[in-house]
């Protein structure tokens, strides 16, 4: 479900002796921000303003002079795991000596919409050369008796620092965060050795999260190979392809360079090479979606029909996280002809064009005009069909490549009814669709299973920090 917390309606008072850093916007104010901040303060340690223990200043402009050449690294070096990336850098001179960073300097976005993702790294100078950083990037410079710049960072990045970074830098506008507000972050500060151990725990933690992650994300990146292994088809690595030539006998009615890269007709010869089928010829019933207007009376919050968008129809089937319903009369009258069936295809035409996902047993729902429903025969060519296998097909790199492939429109691409008829699919033995069906349904479980273990690290860890900064049973900074 959609995170409301910020969207809600709220009516609040606050005195004149309540404003703080000469802020009246209403935004600054809410209450949203002063019960975060209240339940700061319930730390068992003390609580300090950033300035107070670190020198904080922004990277270099266009008008620094001292004569040193330096490599310099800009907001994209920066990830968002606080790490960061040197492979792409750039090499400038006249550096003023203090903005060349020291080991253990944080950096972080001080402008633009990257402030609001809330990255800080830590600066470790491994390489022997000499760095500082563009003048969208603020360096925080600690004092080395005061804090360690990897829980400085960490901390940043909690919720603890996020909440406080996202109200300072409201009002609208380009997100600017720089130095004198920056200073004003208020820190749970324990002692050195305190400091320590949580970012010891949260080391640990993060190493075996980032694990679990990759490990979950190599099964999802292997799927391909194993749907297409199992066809016989062979994904080969695609390569840039800016100038190529056709003849006149191999154009197929269309005269858009994208449709006759060489990359896509070897894909598509592959799948020819297979038994296979048109799309169209395994139809039995096809509907496209429809979006009423929103300013009428047609919506409802929740406990309405789920009404599927084009981030509800995934590889993984489909995703209710962050849906929205329509009332049930709407579906029964003016949708009926797109009411979703069990088993039916779920097609996206626009957008993220090629997502298929398969409508599971007692499901109850709609689609958009961004997707079409597909109900499919049971054989085709004298062979039994299997809707999981068609989906399995269709989002693999193959398969939404050349689903793309079809499209028209221009810079707002779509695949319309005809094209997607004309796909061809490959038609292999009931049996082995069954084996795909299978393949892929244990590959997308385990990997599920291996996000899930992260996302419970996640928790504990973050529950371990906060039983160390907060008194027992307190509630806490949410």
């Amino acid at each position: 479900m959609q995170n409301t917390t910020q969207t809600r309606p709220e009516t609040f008072l606050i005195w004149s002796d309540e404003i703080e850093n000469g802020r009246i916007d209403v935004e600054y104010q809410r209450s949203y921000y002063k019960n975060a901040f209240i339940a700061l303060t319930k730390s068992k340690f003390d609580i300090v303003n950033l300035g107070d223990i670190a020198d904080i200043f922004q990277g270099v402009g266009k008008n620094e002079t001292e004569d040193m050449g330096l490599t310099l690294l800009k907001v994209k070096n920066i990830t968002t795991r606080g790490k960061i990336d040197y492979t792409e850098t750039e090499f400038v001179k006249n550096v003023p000596q203090r903005k060349i960073l020291g080991e253990g300097d944080i950096i972080s976005p001080f402008i633009g919409e990257a402030v609001k993702l809330v990255k800080f790294a830590v600066f470790s100078n491994t390489k022997g050369k000499k760095f500082t950083v563009d003048n969208n990037i603020g360096v925080i410079r600690l004092a080395k008796d005061k804090a360690i710049p990897t829980y400085i960072a960490y901390y940043l990045m909690s919720d603890f620092g996020k909440k406080q970074i996202e109200q300072l830098i409201g009002g609208g506008g380009v997100p600017f965060l720089g130095s004198a507000n920056a200073g004003k972050l208020k820190i749970i500060l324990p002692p050195i050795n305190i400091q320590k151990v949580i970012t010891g725990i949260i080391e640990k933690g993060k190493e075996e999260i980032n694990r679990l992650l990759e490990a979950s994300q190599k099964i999802l990146t292997s799927i391909d190979n194993f749907v297409l292994g199992e066809l016989g088809i062979e994904l080969e690595k695609e390569k840039e392809e800016i100038t190529f030539e056709i003849e006149n006998y191999d154009i197929e009615g269309r005269f858009d360079p994208f449709f006759y890269k060489p990359y896509l007709k070897r894909m598509a010869e592959q799948v020819k090479k297979q038994r296979n089928f048109l799309l169209g010829n395994a139809i039995d019933d096809m509907a496209g979606g429809a979006t009423p207007k929103v300013t009428e009376d047609f919506y409802l919050d929740e406990g309405g029909v789920p009404f599927l968008r084009v981030q509800n129809i995934t590889e993984r089937g489909i995703d209710l996280s962050d849906v929205k319903f329509i009332k049930p009369e709407v579906h029964n009258t003016m949708l009926k002809r797109s009411q979703l069936k069990k088993s039916d295809l779920v097609f996206t035409i626009t957008g993220r064009i090629g997502s298929v996902a398969v409508v599971p047993d007692n499901f109850y729902g709609n689609i958009n005009q961004h997707s079409v429903r597909i109900h499919l025969k049971e054989k085709v060519n004298n062979t039994g069909i299997l809707p999981e296998f068609i989906a399995a097909f269709f989002n693999t790199k193959i398969g939404r490549n050349l689903s793309f492939r079809y499209t028209t429109g221009g810079t707002r691409p779509a695949l319309d009814y005809e094209a997607l008829k004309s796909l061809t699919v490959p038609l292999p033995s009931v049996e082995k669709q069954k084996k795909i069906i299978a393949g892929v349904k244990t590959m997308y479980g385990k990997a599920k299973r291996l996000r899930e273990e992260a996302e419970n690290l996640i928790t504990t860890t973050h529950e371990e920090v906060k039983n160390m900064i907060f008194p027992e049973k307190q509630s806490t900074f949410n």
